[in-house]
């Protein structure tokens, strides 16, 4: 019984001294896991394999402390195996409980050398507290045990010590406040704002909300990117900043360079940083699908910002042929240039919209114009009104510019049931009974001709 108690106790110092030394392993600035499997192997492991050793008879020329064994094994029977298991747990018990006293004693030791200064007077306080608490039981457990119960005693008055200081080991952050910045900002103080947040900084040097609101406000109101860019990446190299923090933080970098610096180049090289930094992990891909939404050169970017305009034909289909802006030579590489995009990115919206449009309107190959904006239909989780838009879109090509009546009837008929409420299904239905009237009007005698 007192083998099993023993093991019992063997594995519980084990996970106990590990869960006050492992606050000590974080990023290896203290101690190394190694370290904690030395002191256990030599102080714990080693001493109770040769305690079991001598207690089976390997080592037997120690005779004096197997006495009770030796007197049971020489009565005769199997007796003497429960008195040697017996005394293997005691000594498992011993070897156990000290060697916890002595690892709490040193993780005691390494506070009193490593904690920070502003919580040295909180340590001094636990430590007085609860050795005025402990002691007292702890002497009444040697008082009552004897030097077989010391281990445990010892343990009883390091455990609360080393429980309640391990916790002061973190810098506290000190709280920053930057009320006062965000108000001088918004009356235009920018100045002002500056110093506030650099004061409220030399408080926290490593608070990430006050760095990322100072960079803003050097790449926002100053128009200084480049100091921004600085703050920013001299921000990610502080080695506290978890992953999600350096994406925010270049994320934000690689906006200002596209929406103020016009630089596309320079954004997608900051959030390389981040693919780079973290390859396989979802921060990678966010990275990445980020930057293949990005413009290809700062010539794209600017015509994105002016917004694509997409001239959707009438429902009437006695215009004349739409006049185009730019030659058929400058629309066909502009065609060009959109089928690259979408190789790229498939579900990019607009490029594919643009493609239609040239095909439909500037190349002549209606055809084609139609198949794409089909395909846009078909892209999942689009919004209503763009959905009613493009039938229009295709409805009004079939009926201009493939002179197609039964397909351009059967797509006008289809936005008006789909999306009756739409703005496209009121002039689809208009104009279908725009159709109906000179059908009409045709099939009288002495009416009109038939337009070709």
């Amino acid at each position: 019984m007192r083998l099993f108690f023993g093991i019992i106790v063997f594995a519980s110092v084990l996970i106990t001294a590990w869960y006050y030394w492992r606050p000590f392993f974080e990023g290896e600035r203290i101690l190394k896991q190694s370290d904690f499997f030395g002191w256990a192997i030599k102080g714990l492991v080693v001493p109770t394999v040769l305690w079991i050793l001598i207690n089976c008879g390997v080592m037997w020329s120690f005779g004096p402390f197997m006495q009770e064994v030796s007197k049971a094994k020489n009565a005769g029977g199997a007796g003497w195996i429960d008195v040697l298991l017996d005394y293997v747990g005691r000594g498992l018990f011993v070897l156990a409980s000290w060697w916890l006293a002595f690892s709490l004693a040193w993780v005691v030791c390494v506070l009193i050398k490593n904690i920070p200064d502003e919580n040295r007077e909180g340590f001094r306080t636990h430590m007085i507290f609860w050795s005025f608490v402990m002691v007292p039981v702890a002497a009444l457990i040697v008082l009552i045990g004897g030097w077989f119960a010391g281990g445990f005693a010892a343990c009883v008055w390091l455990l609360p010590i080393a429980h309640y200081t391990t916790p002061l080991l973190i810098k506290r952050k000190a709280p920053t406040f930057y009320s006062g910045a965000i108000a001088r900002m918004k009356m235009g103080k920018f100045d002002e704002a500056e110093a506030e947040i650099l004061k409220q900084l030399e408080e926290c040097e490593d608070d990430f909300e006050g760095w990322m609101m100072l960079a803003e406000l050097y790449a926002e109101h100053f128009q200084d990117l480049d100091t921004a860019d600085q703050t920013v990446r001299e921000l990610c190299a502080q080695p506290d900043l978890n992953p999600g923090q350096v994406y925010t933080a270049l994320s934000r970098l690689a906006d200002w360079h596209l929406a103020l610096g016009d630089d596309p180049f320079a954004a997608r090289n900051v959030l390389e940083i981040v693919c780079k930094a973290y390859p396989g992990t979802h921060l990678a891909r966010l990275a990445q699908a980020k930057m293949a939404q990005f413009p290809r050169s700062r010539a794209d970017l600017l015509e994105r910002r002016q917004g694509r305009r997409i001239r959707l034909p009438s429902l009437r289909d006695d215009l004349e042929n739409d006049e185009t802006e730019s030659s058929r030579v400058e629309a066909a590489a502009a065609a060009n240039d959109c089928v690259n995009r979408l190789k790229a990115d498939p579900d990019d919206i607009g490029t594919r919209e643009k493609l239609a449009c040239l095909f439909a309107q500037q190349l002549g190959r209606a055809d084609l114009g139609i198949e794409q904006s089909r395909l846009l239909l078909e892209m999942p989780g689009q919004p209503e009104s763009k959905m009613a838009e493009w039938l229009a879109q295709i409805g009004a090509w079939q009926l201009k510019y493939l002179r197609n009546v039964e397909a351009g009837r059967k797509t006008l008929q289809q936005l008006i049931d789909e999306y009756p409420q739409s703005p496209q299904a009121f002039a689809a239905q208009r104009r279908l009974s725009l159709m109906d009237m000179e059908a009409r009007l045709r099939n009288r005698p002495g009416g009109p001709k038939p337009r070709v």
